[in-house]
């Protein structure tokens, strides 16, 4: 079994909490969450399902 406090020491460790479609929602060490690699339609969806499920999250704009 995999503990949630592997990797969390490492600079860059992010955590997948979603996937839609190619689009890959993470979590990162700060505590606000990414939306990777989306086009408009699956940001939309993402938008979506975190004002649903996860209204608390700060989403950020993707670094690369």
């Amino acid at each position: 079994m995999k503990t949630l406090l592997n990797g969390l020491s490492e600079r860059n460790h992010t955590n997948l909490i979603a996937r839609f479609g190619r689009a890959r929602l993470v979590s990162r060490p700060d505590g606000r969450a990414e939306l990777r690699d989306a086009s408009e339609s699956e940001r939309t969806e993402a938008k979506e399902w975190i004002s649903l499920f996860m209204h608390e999250v700060v989403l950020c704009t993707a670094d690369r």
